[in-house]
């Protein structure tokens, strides 16, 4: 029986341009630095928890894509 990973599945999923995914930064470090995942959300403070959201290139600009980030980083302040 095969188990897959729902955070690689997402991550790949952002890499074929089909949303944005949130993921642990051991899956996503590889994807930043080959810059096929790009960081969205970066705090300037040491953060206490880690968060990425990644979508392609050619979606940063549309207003759909952030307010979707906005909503994942007011989720995360929650907890």
């Amino acid at each position: 029986m095969l188990n897959f990973d729902r955070s690689a599945l997402a991550v790949d999923a952002a890499i074929e341009r089909y949303g944005v995914a949130i993921a642990p930064s051991y899956i996503v470090e590889s994807d930043v630095l080959r810059k096929r995942l790009v960081e969205v959300w970066v705090n300037t403070e040491p953060p206490t928890k880690k968060l990425f959201v990644s979508w392609s290139q050619e979606h940063v600009r549309q207003p759909d894509v952030h307010r979707v980030v906005d909503w994942i980083a007011a989720e995360f302040d929650k907890s």
